[in-house]
């Protein structure tokens, strides 16, 4: 008997070495590295913010044509969605202004503050 492998989606807003903060990215880069190491299909889910350096986009590609339209206190934001690999690991953008135009993964910066 086959049984089909099912998809393990990893949704944070850290990853080592392209979202950092705590030791969220820790446990999420962990997590998916050993998944994958054991043969499951894993995608991690990351806010693209605006302080990612363009070192950890490397393989970046654009996936414009996927968006969803979320629904947050009653506004309706459009996002796209962009991917990378990082060791083996797929990692998924989620791309909207809301997060691009901050530069820290949970504070604004006194450089945010300002615009």
């Amino acid at each position: 008997m086959h049984v089909k492998q099912k998809s393990i989606w990893i949704v944070s807003r850290e990853y080592a070495g392209i979202a950092e903060a705590g030791g969220v990215k820790n446990v999420t880069t962990s997590l998916a590295e050993t998944l994958i190491k054991y043969g499951y299909d894993v995608k991690v889910f990351i806010p693209q913010y605006g302080c990612y350096e363009s070192a950890c986009l490397q393989n970046y590609t654009s996936l414009e044509s996927f968006y969803a339209k979320i629904s947050i206190t009653d506004e309706l934001y459009t996002v796209t969605y962009a991917q990378a690999e990082s060791a083996s690991v797929p990692i998924v953008f989620i791309k909207n202004h809301i997060f691009s135009s901050k530069n820290a993964v949970y504070t604004y910066t006194s450089f945010d503050e300002k615009i």
